[in-house]
């Protein structure tokens, strides 16, 4: 399939975007190319994770190292344009997740597994735990000082998966076993073990506003991605076994499957969804709708056939699937991002990484992939391009991670890993990117 790109082209091999349903969507048209800003090889050994957009166009990173002696701590970073603004070190072996309020406020989620990374002055005494493993939530300020700190559910089994951010204040959604703790809310313990989901919301100063705890009768349930609306509901996606109610009627399956709800102030069904299946999702606001992303599958979205891979799907404001598209590869492939994007144009941006046919080192080992950035428009179609670069024989591919804030900023890095020595050397490229959009007469 040959693609366009800014006046050029290239050739991405065996993919094939195949488009289940459709229905004429007025936002997102157009024809997009993208225009490189400004591109930055990160310091060597270096591999960034977290990853978020500020509305004044400024980006937040997360990321950690290796050195001589092991794995270093994690960091966040903020930067305008190529410039550093300020970086904090975060202490936990895990990477930092991010998220950024609509006031350019930046929340930090770490969790700390080692007592050790909390007596070192690393959120300016202000952390300090009693029990491990903790999850820790910062809000930094715009010069990186922490300006408040929250440590929940110490010494217990949670597992933040969502986290967003707006002007009202930082969501999480998750899984958690025993019990939880946010503050003086006191999540209580699946009935018969296992995994219940949970949806917390925090306000600007750190105040817990609401937390919920959502069980399924066989004990397995996750929030993995959310998204506030500004009336005050919330849309969450995630998986289960068996049944789950939001307060409703109850979902149910015979085995595993997908959901998505729109949640009201209180935490109770609007509407749900479910279809059987299994799969990491995740969402974002696509106007007045919400892109879906589905990776690792397989699953059945109800219309009479499986999905395995990645799936697109864009869903109605009362949770209905206008259209799905699913992202294929002839031989084989590697699923790149499992994240969706969107920008202000209207429009959906992902990544694909395809093997380009090269031998790994020996005949055996990863072999080359080239990667590229694909825009889609409202009605699922391809509307642009842009080759990222290509992942050399030998190298592993890490996520791209894809930003794009309230102006039209839109952020890339693209990393990869390559096993030599005494430790991992890991490899990113950081882009900035504008999109050009335009209309046929």
């Amino acid at each position: 399939m040959l693609l366009g790109n800014a006046g050029r082209s290239f050739f991405l091999p065996a993919l094939a975007l195949a488009l289940v349903a459709c229905s004429s969507v007025p936002d997102g048209g157009g024809t997009v190319s993208f225009r490189t800003e400004w591109s930055d090889a990160t310091a060597s050994n270096e591999y960034l994770d977290g990853f978020a957009a500020a509305p004044s166009g400024d980006l937040v990173v997360s990321g950690w190292s290796y050195d001589a002696n092991g794995m270093t701590p994690s960091h966040v970073r903020k930067r305008a344009d190529d410039i550093e603004r300020w970086k904090l070190a975060t202490a936990g072996y895990n990477p930092a997740r991010l998220a950024v309020g609509s006031d350019d406020a930046v929340y930090v989620l770490v969790q700390l597994f080692n007592p050790e990374t909390a007596l070192k002055p690393v959120f300016g005494a202000k952390v300090s735990p009693k029990a491990f493993p903790a999850n820790v939530l910062l809000k930094l300020g715009s010069s990186g000082e922490v300006l408040w700190s929250k440590v929940y559910d110490e010494g217990r089994a949670a597992y933040p998966t969502a986290f967003t951010a707006d002007e009202h204040g930082v969501y999480l959604g998750g899984t958690y076993a025993t019990s939880f703790t946010l503050d003086e809310a006191v999540l209580t313990p699946p009935a018969a073990g296992g995994f219940a989901a949970f949806l917390a919301h925090v306000d600007p100063e750190g105040n817990v506003v609401s937390a919920r705890s959502y069980g399924s009768n066989l004990n397995l349930a996750s929030i993995s991605a959310l998204v506030p609306n500004p009336d005050g509901t919330t849309v969450v996606a995630g998986f289960f076994a068996g049944t789950l109610s939001f307060g409703g009627t109850p979902m149910a399956a015979a085995g595993s499957a997908i959901f998505f709800a729109k949640l009201d102030a209180a935490g109770d069904a609007v509407w749900t969804h479910h279809y059987v299946g299994n799969g990491q999702v995740t969402l974002a606001r696509w106007a007045d709708d919400y892109a879906l992303m589905i990776g690792g599958g397989p699953t059945d979205l109800g219309r009479g056939e499986w999905y395995s891979g990645r799936a697109l799907a864009r869903l109605g404001a009362d949770g209905g699937i206008r259209w799905v598209k699913t992202l294929d590869y002839a031989n084989y492939g590697v699923d790149d991002s499992r994240e969706v994007t969107t920008t202000p144009s209207g429009h959906a941006l992902l990544s694909t990484l395809v093997p380009d046919g090269a031998a790994g080192p020996n005949d055996y080992g990863p072999p080359g992939y080239s990667r590229a950035l694909l825009a889609i428009d409202g009605s699922g179609s391809i509307a642009g391009t842009l080759d990222l670069g290509r992942v050399e024989p030998g190298q592993y591919p890490r996520a791209t991670r894809i930003a794009a804030s309230k102006r039209g900023d839109v952020y890339v890095s693209t990393s990869a890993e390559q096993y030599g020595g005494d430790a991992p050397f890991y490899s990113a490229t950081l882009r900035r990117l504008t999109l050009d959009v335009s209309y046929a007469e």
